[in-house]
């Protein structure tokens, strides 16, 4: 008996708090109101044509060890990717690949007896549609 007093009086005071917080009185801010959103504006979606790649390419002597650097346009531009690649796998170690503060370096050993292309790629963004 005293449990279902409980189950009860749980039941009504629940049902009370739901009706009184549940007003429904403030009003909402409508899509279709432009004066209601003061929202600051947002960036335009990223088109195709603001991404851009840059390509530096170096030979790595015989039996040596060299860094290849690529960068974004100065102002212009901003790194949002990149990385490191070689002509013929095998023989070229990559010992660092790294984004800087605007562009992507990457240094390699070349373990071969002779001289192999490696190549950097950094992916910008251009910063005015």
């Amino acid at each position: 008996m005293r449990t279902l007093l409980l189950v009860l009086v749980s039941g009504a005071l629940g049902a009370l708090f739901v009706i009184a917080c549940g007003d429904d009185t403030t009003p909402r801010a409508d899509a279709a109101d432009a004066a209601a959103c003061d929202c600051p504006k947002a960036e335009p979606p990223i088109t195709a044509d603001r991404v851009t790649t840059h390509t530096a390419s170096a030979e790595i002597p015989a039996d040596s060890a060299d860094s290849v650097f690529v960068g974004c346009k100065e102002d212009e531009e901003v790194r949002i990717g990149g990385g490191c690649s070689v002509d013929v796998p095998g023989g070229m170690i990559l010992r660092k690949a790294e984004p800087t503060r605007n562009g992507f370096d990457c240094d390699y050993q070349n373990t071969l007896g002779s001289a192999k292309m490696a190549t950097v790629h950094v992916i910008c963004l251009k910063l005015t549609p």
